[in-house]
């Protein structure tokens, strides 16, 4: 889960006795009071998604991903540094056959002190062809897997998206 925060999800998945990872770029989800870096400690990590990283597994080989997780995250993140966040998905999910990424993405403004911190609001148009031109497409199986009002997250001007990757 790109974008972690306390780790809920992540949590949830390690119960259900799923290999689950959290990735969080802010230290302020750390200590949170719904914080769950203290029970699963081994499972969520601090990391800059925009920058090249490598999850190992015990055999010491790039630990791969069925599924790639990211709610309300990627506004966050500079148009020009979202290359290298699809840098990284696909490096964890080069030997799947089948990997999903499923996110949201907020056109929301998010005001703090002035600044507006969703920085990359784009159309669902403009989302789709930059997925693809990392490989990545509408999963055509959509109804299938996630009804809309099973999403995580997300408000009125809220993107949802079910992706799957292009061999």
């Amino acid at each position: 889960d790109l974008g972690c925060a306390g780790g809920g999800l992540v949590k949830q998945l390690v119960e259900r006795g799923s290999l689950a990872i959290g990735l969080e770029g802010s230290p302020h989800a750390i200590t949170g009071a719904r914080s769950n870096w203290g029970d699963i400690p081994d499972n969520l990590f601090t990391c800059d998604i925009t920058k090249p990283f490598k999850l190992m597994n015990d055999s010491g080989n790039i630990q791969q991903f069925e599924v790639v997780t990211s709610w309300e995250v990627f506004e966050h993140i500079h148009e020009y540094d979202l290359k290298y966040v699809m840098d990284n998905i696909n490096l964890h999910t080069q030997t799947i056959d089948n990997p999903w990424l499923i996110l949201s993405i907020s056109n929301d403004s998010s005001w703090s002190e002035g600044v507006d911190l969703h920085i990359t609001k784009r159309d669902r148009v403009w989302w789709l062809d930059f997925f693809s031109q990392h490989n990545w497409h509408e999963a055509k199986e959509q109804a299938l897997f996630i009804e809309p009002n099973e999403w995580m997250c997300g408000g009125p001007h809220t993107l949802h998206f079910l992706l799957e990757k292009i061999h």
